[in-house]
């Protein structure tokens, strides 16, 4: 007697019990799976720090964070973190020659004789 389970789930979505499709259950904005197998939402993983992440996303789904933005863990596509007025982002580019700030210590203050809007850099 051969013991069917199925098809694998496809990555980027989940597939709990009962499931009719490979692509019903899609990870939630600011979460991520690579894998095959997961039946849970709760088994989705966090949008690391520094990225954006759409709905049903991989890994190589992420998004950059914008330029002027920052991305702190967990943060979706349509999520958008700016500096606060009097505070401006460091627009010197990272190692990878990207902006993906992390979080809102990034944001540096304002230079003496400037001011800084929120959202906008120097």
């Amino acid at each position: 007697m051969v013991d069917y389970k199925g098809y694998h789930c496809t990555p980027g979505y989940y597939c709990p019990a009962g499931s009719t499709s490979n692509t019903d259950n899609p990870c939630p904005e600011g979460t991520y799976t690579d894998r095959y197998d997961l039946h849970n939402i709760l088994d989705c993983s966090i949008c690391p720090r520094g990225f954006k992440c759409p709905s049903a996303a991989t890994s190589s789904d992420f998004l950059e964070c914008g330029e002027h933005q920052y991305c702190p863990l967990g943060t979706g596509s349509s999520e958008t973190y700016y500096c606060p007025t009097g505070f401006k982002y460091s627009l010197t580019p990272n190692a990878l020659g990207t902006f993906n700030a992390m979080s809102l210590e990034d944001c540096q203050p304002c230079d003496a004789g400037f001011y800084c809007e929120a959202g906008l850099g120097e």
